[in-house]
């Protein structure tokens, strides 16, 4: 989500953004099924755990972000890392990964 934030005296138009993760089908069980996600810009580290993976921040400018997803055990998947490229507009950029999970795996979950 981006939002632009009013303009100040002598100051570039500054944005407000919200990083977050969507499990399409899966959405209300996010929080089980995921344990940190981490997100990296620049010098810059944020580890978020469950049940919150939203990421809000303020900037100036455009630039690429470094999400890593750490899953449940459980699921016996990797780390998932999606670079993403925030996008200063109104309907924000978008970025997507598709992961194959054993259905085994997944009715823990159910």
């Amino acid at each position: 989500r981006h939002t632009a934030l009013p303009w100040q005296d002598d100051v570039e138009p500054c944005h407000e953004w919200t990083m977050y993760v969507l499990l399409p089908g899966f959405q209300m069980l996010k929080s089980a099924m995921i344990k940190q996600v981490v997100y990296n810009f620049g010098q810059d580290t944020y580890t978020l755990n469950a049940p919150n993976f939203e990421l809000t921040c303020t900037g100036f400018a455009a630039f690429k972000v470094i999400c890593t997803i750490y899953w449940n055990p459980t699921l016996g998947l990797q780390p998932t890392t999606l670079v993403h490229e925030l996008v200063s507009n109104e309907i924000g950029g978008r970025t997507s990964a598709t992961i194959s999970v054993s259905p085994r795996r997944l009715q823990f979950f159910a």
